[in-house]
């Protein structure tokens, strides 16, 4: 409350997590207009990221390894 009477312009949230996350999510303040070639690539490295995690899940030892077509030693 401090803040708010301190700065009467400034928009405050308050205390309860769940609206919190609510009004950052959905505020105008908080959402991007253009998506960049950068945003871009790195929704693309999560997806990535997160497909990996799935498959090394369902993936035996021995199939993880096989599948890194790593080699050890002189080729």
């Amino acid at each position: 409350m401090a803040v708010k009477e301190a700065f009467t312009a400034m928009r405050t949230i308050g205390d309860n997590p769940f609206l919190t996350r609510s009004i950052l999510l959905r505020a105008p303040e908080t959402q991007v207009t253009v998506l960049t070639n950068e945003s871009n690539r790195r929704e693309s490295m999560i997806r990535s990221q997160i497909d990996r995690e799935r498959q090394r899940a369902v993936m035996s030892r021995e199939d993880f390894l096989k599948g890194l077509n790593g080699k050890v030693g002189p080729s």
